[in-house]
């Protein structure tokens, strides 16, 4: 072999590829929790237009929910608000769901 310590040279770049590696993982949770963050923060001060759409006097009302709108229970308190109480809740996803209300 023409260089001497070619082991050590092989760990030095699988340490830094993993430092590399673990460093972009780390950013890239960190922007996508600051965007979900900001994104739920909109929804949340945009709510009463929001729900007020949403719930505007039909019989039956589908309301999606996630990680990046407003949270279940605040969808909830705004559909009773306004007269409406959960028919279903259905799972679609890990971080989502959609919610069916009915008029009372």
């Amino acid at each position: 072999m023409w260089f001497d310590g070619g082991m050590e040279v092989i760990v030095v770049l699988v340490v830094l590829v993993a430092v590399a590696f673990f460093g972009f993982l780390f950013w890239l949770t960190l922007a996508t929790s600051l965007l979900k963050s900001k994104a739920r923060k909109k929804a949340l001060a945009e709510a009463p237009t929001t729900l007020d759409a949403a719930f505007d006097g039909r019989d039956d009302v589908t309301f999606e929910v996630s990680d990046m709108t407003l949270p279940v229970s605040r969808v909830i308190s705004g559909a009773t608000e306004r007269g409406y109480r959960v028919k279903a809740q259905i799972a679609a996803t890990k971080t989502s769901s959609t919610l069916v209300f009915e008029k009372v």
